[in-house]
């Protein structure tokens, strides 16, 4: 890689957002490493997809010719399928491995096991049974909220349509994916 590509890449990681403070120790890491550890791009940063993808470029050689487990990914989502209860779990345990070499974590309240048949949320959907795909709660009423806000500031002339068009068609094409055709017509009539 070139010094100027290092160098615009660096640009975009130290200006990207303050960052979190990180808590986690990991092997080889002394009483103060934590402490200088930067913690991540913002999800929105459009750099952020392209950097997950070639940072866990090696999970996915490892998931698919380590562990010979059925696996999908989108950027740091990803989903591991097995009948076997104990054989997601010794998965997830050399998951947790794998990644601590990475120094990265699972996410604690993310990372479960549970039946296929059972509902799960999933990149911003709710996947169900039969193939059927809802859009989570608090999205819904996040993006309620975030609509009466633009409502709000559309009538005060603090937004232009094109803004507007811009935030609602983003929701909607990210809603076209659940099956809520009549949530989303519901939402928006009477305009």
């Amino acid at each position: 890689m070139s010094t100027r590509t290092l160098w615009l890449i660096d640009a975009i990681i130290d200006a990207s957002n303050a960052q979190e403070p990180v808590d986690a120790y990991f092997p080889g890491d002394d009483l103060f490493t934590p402490a200088a550890r930067r913690r991540a791009l913002r999800i929105g940063n459009p750099t952020s997809r392209l950097y997950a993808n070639i940072y866990l470029d090696g999970l996915d050689h490892y998931v698919k010719e380590v562990l010979r487990a059925p696996y999908l990914r989108y950027v740091d989502d990803f989903a591991l399928f097995h009948d076997d209860p104990a054989r997601l779990g010794e998965w997830r345990q050399a998951l947790a491995n794998y990644l601590a070499g990475r120094r990265l974590l699972l996410h604690r309240r993310k990372t479960f096991i549970q039946p296929s048949a059972h509902p799960a949320e999933f990149m911003g959907l709710v996947l169900m049974r039969g193939g059927r795909r809802r859009l989570p709660e608090d999205n819904v009423r996040r993006f309620r909220n975030r609509l009466r806000g633009l409502r709000d500031r559309w009538r005060a002339g603090s937004v232009s349509r094109e803004q507007i068009e811009q935030r609602v068609g983003a929701w909607i094409a990210h809603a076209a994916h659940a099956d809520g055709w009549r949530l989303r017509h519901a939402m928006f009539k009477g305009g």
